[in-house]
């Protein structure tokens, strides 16, 4: 097999659906069929696509220009964080997907304010995010993994014996844990010997196989989707 079809076939392996349907799920199921969606950090619209579809009142926000200007071109209502800090709009449900784990606890805490107050009481916030893994540092940007229980105690309202919490309470309704196959990373033979990186290409590939022909028993938790409900 050519190094070109290796990492192609390596790839096919590598698309996880099972958190992209597990959001859009709990999106439909706990939203009103009338109801408003705010995507912060929408990205290039892997949810605000579809959801646009389906919802009349759906909303992203995004950092960078360039992409919220060639979504604008697709008809999508995509909104910088600091044109949002204008809005006075109130969501049935907000997305914050893989946007936790690029904040410090101070940090995240005003971050996450500054959209809950935004939140019908009632209303849902859906996360996912990355667990601490061996790849969690690959991506420069990580800061740290949170969890549902740490996001919980300083956001249950009952100001819990930690540092800092919200003036936002939220109850935690569901959460699902994303697993993901094996994989050998950060490793000299990577890098520097062709024939070492194919090998360790090819073993990746094996450990794809046994991870989805395991039904996921040979693989690791690597993220967690989690539904709130503001209280």
């Amino acid at each position: 097999m050519e190094k070109t079809s290796l990492k192609k076939y390596l790839k096919s392996f590598k698309e996880n659906t099972y958190e992209y349907h597990k959001v859009i799920n709990s999106i439909i199921t706990y939203t009103p069929k009338d109801g408003s969606i705010l995507d912060v950090g929408c990205g290039y619209g892997q949810y605000l696509k579809p959801l646009h579809k389906q919802f009349p009142n759906v909303i992203g926000v995004e950092t960078n220009k360039y992409i919220k200007e060639s979504l604008q071109k697709e008809q999508l209502n995509v909104i910088t964080p600091e044109e949002f800090e204008k809005s006075e709009k109130q969501f049935d449900t907000i997305l914050m997907s893989h946007i936790i784990e690029h904040f410090y606890p101070d940090e995240l805490i005003a971050m996450m304010d500054s959209y809950l107050n935004h939140l019908k009481k009632g209303g849902h916030l859906i996360i996912a995010t990355p667990t601490l893994n061996k790849n969690f540092f690959i991506d420069f940007d990580h800061k740290r993994p949170y969890y549902p229980t740490s996001i919980e105690e300083v956001f249950d309202g009952k100001h819990q014996q930690v540092k800092s919490y919200s003036k936002n309470s939220l109850k935690i309704i569901k959460v699902w844990f994303r697993r993901s196959r094996l994989q050998i990373n950060n490793s000299s033979l990577q890098y520097n010997n062709k024939y070492t990186k194919n090998i360790i290409t090819l073993t990746n590939i094996l450990l794809a196989i046994l991870f989805r022909y395991s039904f996921q028993i040979i693989g690791t938790n690597s993220g967690w989707i989690g539904v709130f409900k503001k209280i």
